[in-house]
Parts: C-alpha cells; sequence; structure tokens
C-alpha cells in the first residue's frame, strides 16, 4: 500500500505516511481492516495514536484553562490596584 497524497510505500503498522507525515485516508483504513480482522496491528497503531492525539488534547486544554484563570486573576489585581490608585488621588 502507498500513501495517496506522495506516494511513499506504507509498512503494514504505518498509521502515517513516513514521508508526509499524513493519516492514511478512510479507503486505506477500510483496507486495512479487512487485511486482518479483528487483530489488525494496524488498527491497534492508529488506537493508540488516537488516545495519544486525545491525551495532548486534553493537556492543552488544562494549561488554556490555567492561562485564562491566570489572566483574570491579574486582571482583577489591576482593577483592585486601579480603585484603590483613584481612591488615593481623590482624597
Amino acid at each position: 500500500m502507498k500513501c495517496e497524497y506522495c506516494g511513499t510505500p506504507l509498512k503494514t503498522l504505518d498509521a502515517t505516511c513516513p514521508n508526509c507525515g499524513r493519516l492514511m485516508n478512510k479507503e486505506q483504513l477500510a483496507i486495512r481492516k479487512e487485511m486482518n480482522g479483528i487483530n489488525n496491528p494496524y488498527i491497534n497503531h492508529l488506537n493508540d495514536l488516537n488516545k495519544e492525539s486525545l491525551q495532548y488534547k486534553l493537556s492543552k486544554k488544562e494549561d488554556n484553562n490555567k492561562v485564562k484563570a491566570a489572566i483574570f486573576i491579574i486582571i482583577i489585581l489591576l482593577v483592585i490596584l486601579l480603585i484603590a490608585l483613584l481612591k488615593y488621588l481623590s482624597s
């Protein structure tokens, strides 16, 4: 089987092209499923990649939430500081 994008030959466990890095398309995936059935090493490898990708997305989401919380706290502190400064200047 070859990569449909660049034509590089794909090994049995390749979920992505070693040359261009693209994932196989749905037709190639269906062919791989038929080749080995339930115990298909390609499908197991692809499932592992998907799990890693999901974990990566979740960790990125957690990081984004932490950054948003830090920005929110900084804004609150700046507002409090601005109010205190305005009260000091007005007296």
